[in-house]
């Protein structure tokens, strides 16, 4: 699909609220960064070896490990020296997990994934299943014959089935279960819902009944980030989809992402991508704009 010095796209393309990207990467684009993301983030090692930095631990992801990062969890991946590797990265949204729930009955896959993070080991059998769901899902995507939304979401719901019950056996994930952690996650969730408007402390406090300094102290704690950071950063991960996948202007951007100016945005875009908005879009917009991409 598209080729660079460092990358070559194989396959990106997204149906309903669910997006699939499989990538083989010769190099990183960028030093690594502390970020998260507001959807579940299923991440599949073909072929390689990866450092992966998941909030508070580190795991040596090798070909056939699968990486599971539910909303809002902090995580980095970097090489380990070599940075040749191939990756499946599968992202899916709020609307997928709410489609597929009816298939899983009164305990969708939303409930059980909230707050997991981890990586499974996959046995060869195992890896031979992920990859036949994979391939399915992109042929679906490509071939979008009759019934093809229906296929996604089924094939989507099987994969979540297997990843929910190899959690429940595997003793490297994790689950963020103490109250304080789950308060913080609905916090985040709101932040992050509401990041393109101007968020106070005292408003942020008083919304959630909890004084100003323990929600600081706390929520950097369970998140990994000041507010402030998450703020941004929830900020410039949204900016950076708007210049991937629309022509909107870089004040355009600024303004519907909620910095101050556009001068404002490129410096702290800057800081968090490593390059100001107007040259990672030029940069990388050809190759990983998607047409048709749903906003």
């Amino acid at each position: 699909m598209g080729k660079n010095g460092l990358y070559d796209i194989l396959f990106r393309d997204q149906v309903d609220s669910l997006l699939v990207e499989h990538i083989i990467r010769r190099g990183d684009v960028s030093p690594p960064r502390n970020h998260f993301h507001n959807h579940l983030e299923i991440y599949y090692l073909t072929a390689g070896e990866r450092i992966y930095f998941i909030r508070d631990r580190t795991y040596h992801i090798r070909s056939g490990d699968l990486v599971v990062l539910s909303s809002n969890i902090v995580h980095r991946a970097y090489s380990t020296g070599d940075p040749c590797h191939e990756r499946i990265i599968l992202e899916v949204y709020q609307p997928m997990l709410s489609s597929i729930q009816d298939l899983f009955g009164k305990h969708g896959p939303e409930e059980f994934l909230r707050g997991v993070y981890g990586v499974l080991r996959l046995r060869q059998a195992e890896q031979i299943q992920v990859q036949s769901w994979v391939h399915s899902l992109m042929r679906e995507m490509q071939e979008r014959q009759y019934g093809y939304e229906a296929m996604i979401r089924c094939i989507t719901a099987e994969f979540l089935a297997f990843i929910i019950r190899r959690m429940s056996q595997e003793a490297s994930t994790e689950r963020v279960t103490a109250a304080k952690n789950t308060r913080m996650l609905e916090i985040a969730d709101y932040l992050a819902a509401h990041s393109n408007q101007k968020l106070s402390l005292d408003e942020i406090a008083e919304r959630f009944y909890i004084s100003k300094y323990h929600l600081c102290r706390t929520f950097k704690e369970a998140m990994g980030f000041t507010l402030v950071e998450y703020i941004n950063t929830s900020r410039v991960m949204r900016a950076r989809e708007l210049l991937l996948t629309t022509n909107s202007s870089i004040t355009e951007i600024a303004e519907e992402t909620g910095f101050e100016s556009s001068t404002h945005f490129g410096k702290v875009f800057k800081q968090y991508m490593g390059t100001p908005p107007l040259s990672y879009r030029k940069t990388f917009k050809g190759e990983f704009g998607v047409s048709g991409y749903k906003k």
